[in-house]
């Protein structure tokens, strides 16, 4: 049994090399040690790893006993992966495939992934999660069926300032040209669940588009299974009582976590 630790648990950053990128690195915010059972946290579009979702997890998780690592994917923190302008789902992919082989080859023999929305499907599309994941918890999975044709995105670049790209929708906009005809093709991704050989869990809000979408990754993957619906929950895992929907949301990724990833 993992000893509970408390919220203020010291963070380290953690830095990954990137194999596919030559010269480029991604940070992390590493929270507890490596010798724990570990959860490798990934955001998701315009995310980071200190967004309150990720941290508040962080800090839920510590307390039972499981270490984990928020990536900043996206451009999301320090790192060489601000820059965006290449940036999308196949980098993501490869970089979050960079992060687990690192943390394998440190000796992490535990690791479990709690991703969300568009993160989410960057973490169903790795191909190895049956050597890997102990465990796999989805808030909100993003769906290719999503994506095809929206005119919500922005997709050029307005101004350049140093390394980051100024959108329509301000500094760090995920949406770069790579990222929308990327998503545009994503066709029908219900299928990568069938493909993840971990148990896993998927929450949803009951006020959110997403859920039959949930539902089908959830009908299409192999057993442990579990899906989870919070009331009054949306996208964001907020509502009138956005501390019950965070609490029943954190709660329900440390039982699973505890439950297959320790």
């Amino acid at each position: 049994m993992h000893g509970p630790k408390n919220a203020f648990t010291p963070e380290n950053t953690i830095t990954f090399e990137l194999p596919h990128d030559p010269g480029l690195v991604m940070t992390g915010a590493l929270r507890g040690s490596l010798d724990r059972p570990v959860a490798m946290i990934v955001h998701g579009i315009e995310g980071s790893a200190y967004g309150g979702l990720q941290l508040d997890c962080a800090r839920h998780l510590d307390r039972v006993g499981v270490s984990s690592i928020r990536l900043n994917l996206y451009g999301g923190g320090p790192g060489t992966r601000d820059r965006l302008v290449n940036n999308s789902l196949a980098t993501d992919v490869q970089d979050i495939a960079a992060a687990t082989e690192q943390l394998r080859d440190q000796g992490v023999k535990k690791l479990s992934f709690v991703a969300t929305s568009f993160g989410a499907l960057a973490v169903l599309k790795q191909t190895n999660l049956a050597e890997v994941a102990s465990a796999v918890v989805l808030w909100e999975p993003s769906h290719g069926a999503l994506w095809a044709g929206r005119d919500d995105r922005s997709n050029t670049a307005v101004d350049l300032v140093g390394d980051y790209a100024i959108f329509r929708k301000g500094v760090g906009a995920a949406h770069t040209q790579a990222s929308r005809a990327e998503q545009d093709a994503l066709g029908n991704t219900t299928d990568l669940a069938a493909n993840i050989g971990a148990p896993l869990l998927i929450v949803t809000g009951d006020q959110t588009p997403l859920t039959p979408h949930a539902q089908a990754y959830h009908d299409a993957a192999q057993d442990p299974k579990l899906l989870v619906s919070i009331p009054g929950a949306d996208h964001g895992f907020t509502g009138e009582n956005i501390d019950r929907i965070r609490h029943e949301l954190y709660q329900h990724t440390a039982e699973w976590i505890l439950l297959y990833g320790t």
